[in-house]
């Protein structure tokens, strides 16, 4: 509904239902000096002086949302989002033929839309591989990780279901006095961790090029004095996604394979090479391990030690520390920003925290159904109901985004903090770009500092906690390159006795042989 203006002898509103901050300062102005007892000048109750109350902020700055210019919002997005999008791409996301590029939007709606459960699942394959690699050591006399590689691979086959039977038919290769099995199966282990996909100082490159961009904006809007009321805002939500540092982190770790044939491949020329292994193979399929940012079931202590433990509520626990610890930050920022209190654009980050701690529950109780062994079928549905319940937060996340970048939550109620003044009491400081200024100088970048600082500090604490898993190759390096010499070795030799083989036949055939 269009407002009245009923002055006449200040600047008027050029749009009554947009909202517009400068104007309603300089309306403001205009008004304290026509008339100074005007009851729009009367600030709420406890509200301090010089502030007006909500009904007042309608008439003086208009009413309705006020949409940025398009130059601010094209700069705000390459600015913001931009480098955000360009972190999500270095999440290990592998290929599969069927899914074709569906794998791909199921990880990013899951990462977005489920981050708890998402860092919980990367914690949970790399502590898989943690167990397995030490459960090898104990129990292997020699060459532990050539087992510990390739049981590592066959957990991408159903969660490590069925990993006891496989660990005792290779333990009774390791013992047997026949060297070829041992043999075939270092080949193997060689086989699956040279084409794993290992980006991770690309991960830690692109999380320090995320960070740089969030402080080099401030410092720069600091050097040019060019700071809008709406920065803070900006920069909350920016915080907000911070969690995708350890993330990116993670997913780089575990690595992974560059298509669903790849470990296949391998394993079963090893299964061919070795009469009566069973290895219980099948293709990788996202549902069932081949994606490692879903995990439904986080307990590894009993299938793979053989012991019971409470390791996966400590993961738990960090990656909720992760996203809590983001939400935090950009909470914290957004409250304090004048006006202080809960106003919309707290609302809209309270409610991106309650859906992902919802969200990560119903995938909990998801994988309490996985305790017991499911059907292939079964767990493909539960793999597309979470990516149903995933997908449209995640594009809600995306789009909030957006919007806000386009003025979504400029208006008067938004900057009012009325959820916790109540709407009575709510008021708005028309004057509040210097407060603003000397917060962005003093407040902000400390809030900023913290929240970085507090997720690169987990990154570490979870790295730390996944230290010893297999699927580092760089300790192997050399055995890699000693066993591909050798066989390099062995076919130039073979090349050479079939050339010497070929002359001895045709010297016996009478044929002259050119020196």
């Amino acid at each position: 509904m269009t407002t009245q203006d009923p002055y006449s002898n200040i600047p008027p509103l050029l749009d009554a239902n947009s909202f517009n901050l400068t104007l309603g300062r300089l309306r403001y102005a205009a008004l304290k000096a026509s008339d100074p007892n005007s009851p729009l000048l009367i600030p709420p109750p406890d509200a301090p002086s010089g502030t007006v109350g909500l009904q007042a902020c309608n008439v003086l700055a208009g009413a309705g949302r006020g949409k940025y210019s398009t130059d601010v919002a094209f700069d705000d997005v390459a600015t913001w989002v931009i480098p955000l999008f360009l972190l999500v791409v270095n999440i290990n996301y592998s290929y599969f033929q069927r899914q074709r590029y569906w794998n791909q939007v199921m990880v990013g709606a899951h990462l977005l839309g489920n981050p708890i459960d998402a860092v919980w699942s990367l914690l949970a394959k790399l502590d898989a591989g943690r167990r397995i690699r030490q459960r090898c050591r104990d129990e292997f006399r020699e060459d532990s990780w050539v087992y510990a590689t390739i049981l590592g691979a066959l957990d991408d086959i159903g969660f490590g279901e069925g990993f006891e039977d496989r660990f005792k038919q290779l333990k009774k290769i390791a013992i047997a006095e026949d060297e070829k099995p041992r043999r075939a199966c270092r080949r193997a282990a060689i086989n699956l961790s040279t084409p794993r996909v290992n980006n991770f100082w690309k991960a830690v490159l692109a999380a320090m090029a995320y960070i740089t961009a969030v402080v080099a904006n401030i410092a720069r809007a600091n050097l040019t004095g060019r700071i809008p009321a709406h920065l803070s805002h900006r920069i909350a939500l920016r915080e907000l996604f911070y969690w995708l540092i350890p993330a990116v982190i993670l997913s780089a770790k575990a690595s992974g394979f560059p298509s669903e044939w790849t470990s296949l491949g391998v394993m079963t020329d090893l299964q061919d090479q070795i009469p009566g292994l069973d290895l219980s193979l099948r293709r990788l399929e996202p549902w069932s391990g081949g994606n490692y940012i879903w995990r439904p079931n986080k307990d590894n202590s009993l299938s793979i030690s053989g012991a019971k433990d409470h390791r996966r509520w400590i993961l738990l626990l960090l990656s909720v520390l992760s996203v809590t610890a983001s939400w935090a930050t950009s909470f914290t920022m957004s409250y304090i920003t004048p006006t202080k209190g809960m106003g919309a654009r707290c609302l809209v980050e309270v409610c991106h925290w309650c859906t992902w701690i919802f969200t990560a529950g119903v995938t909990y109780v998801v994988g309490f159904v996985y305790r017991n062994k499911s059907s292939n079928w079964k767990k493909k549905i539960w793999f597309w109901l979470s990516g149903t319940m995933d997908l449209p937060i995640a594009f809600a996340t995306v789009l909030v985004l957006f919007l806000s970048f386009l003025g979504w939550w400029n208006s008067c109620w938004s900057w009012s903090g009325a959820y916790t003044l109540g709407t009575k009491k709510a008021y708005i400081d028309l004057d509040m770009e210097d407060q603003i200024v000397h917060s962005m100088r003093s407040v902000f970048p400390w809030n900023v500092a913290f929240g970085i600082v507090g997720q690169v500090a987990l990154a570490v604490v979870m790295l730390w906690f996944a230290q010893g898993h297999l699927f580092v190759r760089d300790s192997r390096d050399k055995e890699v390159q000693a066993e591909f010499e050798d066989r390099l070795e062995r076919n130039r030799q073979g090349s050479v006795m079939s050339e010497m083989q070929a002359g001895e036949s045709r010297k016996g055939g009478g044929l002259d042989v050119v020196p």
